[in-house]
């Protein structure tokens, strides 16, 4: 019964997003290994220096169990140094540091989880000490490179990663939202055309007709099948697509031949036009050619009227 509570766990499996924050730990693990063994060997570090020189400051505060039934009748503190705190808890002063193994555990444990490093939980030294600058810089140098420098790196690699799977998952949803799952136009294809992207996916490239048609040709006899089904099940056999639309739509191939043969019709209208202004001109220029002719005979009678009698039978006798 009370393994149950490992259903809720489904949730992981159904929200891709709790899968990202998973996946931010387990794909860049190599590196967090890598940083958490550089953090070991800095820490181990720290532990020879505090074993070696700072020893007597790891004074820790404990609450030991085999005090817990004398924490009622203790007033004060009793003869091994356990005394009663405000919360009725036994507390002791136990050095922490005796072993190197000890002090490689104090430090690992009570160094990582305080926020100002080691130097929180040490005894807190006296300008009048011998080490007093070594304890000061002995604190501060954890800080710096453990708590500052070793932690950030992990959590960066960690926030990274969850950038990246972010990233990429809206780069999925808007692939998904904004190209044609069958023929993988974009949004943008289908602006001021016949035919929106909405009615695109959802009528002509269907998604979900193209698996109707994948099932009818996986449970229809062979001997029932037309001669386009049989080629499509020939290459779906062969893990082929080739059958696809690949960046082709018919309603975009319909709406460019509309806009083609609206051009032509253009052009057509056009050289009509064109044409009757030059039967127009034409017409012109022959009556303009009319009217000059009759106009130089108009002037040669004219220019023989005034002509004297003499020069009339001269030019008459010669056939002019």
């Amino acid at each position: 019964m009370y393994l149950w509570f490992l259903q809720l766990f489904d949730i992981v499996y159904r929200e891709e997003t709790l899968q990202n924050v998973i996946k931010s730990v387990t794909e860049n693990y190599q590196s967090l290994l890598l940083t958490g063994i550089l953090a070991f060997i800095l820490i181990y570090l720290f532990s020879i220096i505090g074993f070696l020189f700072f020893s007597q400051d790891f004074l820790l505060e404990s609450n030991p169990y085999h005090l817990l039934e004398q924490a009622g009748s203790l007033d004060g503190c009793n003869v091994e140094g356990a005394c009663v705190g405000e919360d009725k808890w036994p507390i002791k002063r136990e050095a922490s540091c005796e072993t190197l193994m000890m002090c490689m555990v104090t430090t690992l444990k009570e160094g990582i989880r305080n926020g100002g490093g080691i130097g929180d939980v040490l005894r807190k030294p006296s300008s009048s000490d011998p080490l007093f600058v070594g304890r000061v810089l002995f604190d501060l140098l954890y800080f710096f490179f453990i708590i500052i420098i070793v932690l950030n790196l992990i959590l960066g690699v960690i926030i990274d990663t969850f950038a990246a799977l972010r990233s990429e998952k809206q780069e999925k949803e808007d692939i998904l939202n904004n190209s044609c799952f069958i023929c993988g136009l974009k949004r943008s294809d289908f602006d001021n055309k016949q035919v929106t992207f909405k009615d695109h996916v959802g009528k002509e490239h269907c998604m979900w007709h193209y698996l109707h048609f994948f099932v009818l040709l996986k449970e229809k006899a062979l001997t029932e099948l037309t001669g386009p089904e049989s080629y499509v099940k020939k290459l779906i056999s062969n893990e082929l697509t080739d059958w696809f639309p690949r960046r082709k739509a018919m309603s975009l191939a319909t709406g460019e031949v509309d806009t083609e043969q609206n051009g032509w019709q253009s052009l057509q209208q056009q050289l009509e036009k064109t044409n009757e202004l030059v039967g127009t001109l034409t017409k012109q220029l022959a009556y303009m050619k009319e009217s000059m002719a009759e106009q130089r005979k108009k002037q040669q009678r004219n220019r023989l009227q005034t002509l004297p009698q003499n020069k009339l039978q001269h030019m008459q006798s010669v056939g002019y």
